[in-house]
């Protein structure tokens, strides 16, 4: 049985489209889903359902088999991560990580024992007497993460935690957060609308559209393997064009304005093909083991250790990443492929 079970769940704020359509969605204990979207898909509004919140209007909320739909927030063992920490600037952050005990009446002795323990394994000893103004971004993100786990919860709920974090330092904070996450065998859900972010912490990665999860997939299949066309396009295959699939005896082609491209993939519902920019590459020249698309590079961008180019083809304008560096607009090169790499996307 999994830990965290949303079933069917409806939200409507008014009489337009509801946020949230018929959501499902479930988390094994100790596992890290990430749910990732764009503004106003309905990643906050289900952290805020299973914290107890707000309620739906059908659906259900089952936490450790028992339903807890309808259960208000104080009556929920649930951690929560704030975008913006929400640490009391008048506490020290020892009083900070044992608030959460404080108002639980958790006895002394035990209170200073979990404490101690979270501050450890969190790397915050020596800090505990300073206040939040005293703290760099990461620290107050620690405090604020050691302050919900403190509580032992039986749901962690992150919601943007890292927006607030200078992106050098972000990945390791990242590390740190899963670490203890896995340490603890806690069942999280972790709302991003930045898909590095996501990527890198989650088991799975939901991705989010107009109220529901159009995939759910490890990371690697998120990114390699996109099913629909909005999932591509968030994942940054910019080379999407829509097809008209012709079944060949040796293997699929399909056709995009006119010309024939090789694919491995077979979807007879497909209605688009997408090539990821870093999957492809560009050449003066022939290469034999690739596929190949004619073009004119009319623009570029340097990307540092690569630089993107922009092709016009017989199919469109085609974005590929590339290692090389010397191309100029106006060169002619062509777009080679693999056709294992080329995706079949439907609507």
């Amino acid at each position: 049985m999994k830990h965290l079970q949303l079933t069917d769940i409806w939200v409507q704020y008014s009489k337009g489209e509801p946020v949230l359509q018929g959501l499902e969605l479930e988390v094994d204990r100790g596992e890290l889903v990430a749910l990732l979207g764009p503004s106003g898909c309905g990643k906050t509004t289900t952290l805020r359902l299973i914290a107890g919140f707000m309620t739906p209007q059908k659906g259900k909320i089952l936490i450790g088999g028992k339903d807890f739909t309808r259960a208000p927030a104080h009556k929920r063992n649930i951690g929560i991560v704030f975008q913006s920490y929400a640490l009391f600037p008048h506490m020290t952050v020892w009083l900070n990580i044992t608030y959460g005990l404080r108002i639980r009446n958790v006895g002394k002795e035990e209170k200073s024992r979990r404490g101690r323990k979270i501050t450890e394994m969190l790397g915050l000893e020596g800090l505990e007497n300073r206040y939040p103004s005293q703290l760099s971004g990461g620290q107050q993100q620690r405090v604020a993460l050691a302050r919900a786990l403190a509580i032992q919860p039986d749901i962690l709920l992150m919601d943007e935690p890292l927006s607030n974090i200078d992106p050098k330092f972000r990945e390791r904070v990242r590390a740190e957060i899963r670490k203890v996450q896995k340490e603890l065998d806690i069942a999280t859900v972790y709302v991003t609308h930045d898909q590095e972010d996501a990527l890198g912490i989650a088991d799975r990665v939901a991705v989010m559209n107009r109220g529901r999860i159009e995939q759910i997939s490890a990371p690697v299949e998120i990114y390699e393997k996109p099913k629909t066309r909005f999932v591509a396009d968030f994942m940054g295959f910019e080379n999407i064009f829509p097809i008209r699939p012709v079944s060949n005896s040796e293997r699929l082609t399909v056709t995009v304005d006119g010309a024939e491209l090789k694919v491995e993939a077979r979807d007879p519902e497909a209605k688009y093909v997408a090539f990821h920019p870093a999957k492809l590459t560009i050449s003066t020249e022939p290469e034999p083991e690739y596929e190949r698309i004619e073009g004119k590079i009319v623009d570029w961008s340097y990307k540092g250790d690569r630089v993107k180019y922009f092709l016009k083809t017989a199919i469109g304008e085609v974005a590929v990443l590339s290692s090389i560096k010397n191309l100029a607009v106006g060169n002619e090169a062509y777009v080679c492929y693999r056709p294992q790499d080329v995706l079949l996307l439907r609507e």
